[in-house]
């Protein structure tokens, strides 16, 4: 060590940072506290840069629930169930096989009703 420190100096610095003391956290959060700042809104967390594209998206957003809300669902089958499909007497051929545990067509037959069961009757 050089000359001009004092003796004791080194292990007093060692003490001080490395092995802090029952204050430390206080100190610490207290410091945290008076420097940090509370986001009141959404848009604080939000860096200014990215703000207009962060806007634009939640308008698309919106405007696509909207519209998909006003429209009517194009296929009113979709919510139809399992268990609806299986009560249901004017099952098409395709869902018979699918939902009442019929016996599979063979070969060409067997995508036949797959395509049918796909696609509009």
């Amino acid at each position: 060590m050089s000359e001009w420190l004092p003796e004791d100096f080194v292990q007093r610095e060692r003490q001080r940072v490395f092995e802090p003391d029952a204050d430390f956290a206080r100190r610490a959060v207290a410091r945290i506290g008076q420097n940090g700042s509370v986001a009141e809104w959404v848009w604080d967390y939000v860096p200014s840069y990215a703000r207009p594209m962060m806007a634009a998206a939640a308008m698309l957003l919106l405007a696509l629930i909207s519209f998909q809300w006003m429209t009517p669902a194009p296929f009113p089958d979709a919510n139809v169930g399992i268990v609806d499909a299986y009560l249901q007497v004017d099952a098409a051929p395709a869902e018979e096989w699918l939902y009442r545990d019929d016996a599979l067509p063979e070969g060409e037959d067997l995508l036949i009703e797959i395509s049918m069961a796909g696609g509009l009757r």
